[in-house]
């Protein structure tokens, strides 16, 4: 196995804004794919954004609460044989800036949404 390292919040871009709470554009998905994610933005405890390349959107319901990716400075690490990210799959976070790790958080379905247009 090797470890493919995303670190959340660092990879910024000028995509449309999106409403985490906007409604699902299409069925949910299982996984994507890694080296397409652009931005990842957690929203609070239980929700992540993953902002695609071209600005596809998904939301994460996170199964289980997970505060210190609320917290604004995390990153994430996970590891994995695939360019895959998962539903189900554990990513481990990490302090962006002094790389204290936090534990783990369990990865929900991807479910797209809609960009609001400006």
């Amino acid at each position: 196995m090797f470890k493919l390292a995303l670190p959340a919040l660092l990879l910024l871009t000028a995509a449309a804004p999106v409403a985490f709470d906007a409604p699902a554009s299409g069925p949910a998905q299982s996984c994507l794919a890694q080296r397409q994610i652009d931005t990842v933005k957690p929203v609070n405890e239980r929700t992540v954004l993953f902002v695609m390349r071209g600005g596809r959107t998904f939301r994460n319901e996170l199964p289980v609460s997970c505060p210190a990716w609320a917290r604004g400075d995390t990153g994430y690490t996970h590891v994995s044989t695939q360019d895959r990210l998962c539903s189900g799959e554990v990513v481990q976070l990490f302090e962006r800036g002094g790389g204290f790790q936090y534990g783990g958080c369990i990865l929900g379905q991807f479910t797209p949404i809609a960009s609001a247009a400006k």
